[in-house]
């Protein structure tokens, strides 16, 4: 009989260490679960916003591009006014020297009222140009 209960202990002894093993596979399993789970729920928030800067990279390079265009164009805007100042200076310093030549004042002149007022508008207009310019430029690389 001490065999047979013996025995039977050692059949229970298994089979409970058995179920603790499975048990333990559970719990391993139940945890691998919910560790899969918040994964997952951290991918898809940060597929999300992910999504959100590609779409915002996206419209930045656009406007950059955009940026660069009107930055060529501007430094196309001020090389022309450039040549035109030096036009003015040329075009004023000539009829000035034939206005004292005849005794005029050249500010009396009608056509030199309105080459001053349309230079001093037109110099009023490229000041902020100017360091937009600058200021842009160097954001997006083409001027440094």
């Amino acid at each position: 009989m001490n065999k047979a209960m013996s025995k039977i202990a050692q059949i229970n002894k298994e089979e409970l260490s058995a179920e603790k093993v499975e048990l333990a596979n559970v719990q391993e399993a139940k945890s691998l679960q919910k560790e899969m789970q918040k994964i997952e729920q951290e991918l898809k928030a940060s597929s999300k916003e992910l999504a959100n800067y590609e779409s915002d990279l996206s419209q930045y390079e656009k406007t950059k591009q955009k940026a660069i265009t009107k930055v060529k164009e501007v430094g196309n805007l001020m090389e022309k006014y450039g040549n035109a100042k030096n036009d003015f200076n040329s075009v004023y310093d000539g009829i000035k020297k034939e206005a004292d030549k005849l005794g005029v004042n050249i500010n009396d002149i009608d056509a030199i009222k309105g080459l001053s007022k349309a230079f001093d508008d037109l110099s009023e207009a490229y000041r902020p140009i100017q360091r937009l310019h600058y200021k842009v430029g160097q954001a997006t690389g083409i001027v440094r």
